[in-house]
């Protein structure tokens, strides 16, 4: 295992907790089990990759951070997936 694949896996272990974090803070939040916080989140997925750039850019300047945690986490998510620029 090389340095290079050591960081990758840190990387996608770092982010598979944070995802978790986020959707055990929408069960907390909402009330709801957590398949379907799961399958919330799986649906804000598809949102989010079929906004398309300037639709990304225009949802994460509309605050969702403040009322929508786990929209606006999926749509950071999926920006850091394009390469394109987040805040976060």
């Amino acid at each position: 295992m090389t340095a290079i694949d050591r960081f990758e896996a840190h990387h996608t272990a770092v982010a598979t907790h944070d995802r978790e974090i986020a959707i055990e803070d929408y069960v907390d939040r909402v009330g709801v089990s957590h398949d379907v916080a799961r399958t919330v989140y799986q649906d804000c997925r598809i949102w989010a990759r079929s906004l398309g750039t300037a639709g990304r850019a225009y949802w994460l300047r509309h605050g969702l951070k403040s009322y929508m945690p786990l929209k606006h986490f999926v749509l950071i998510e999926v920006l850091r997936e394009f390469g394109e620029p987040t805040t976060a």
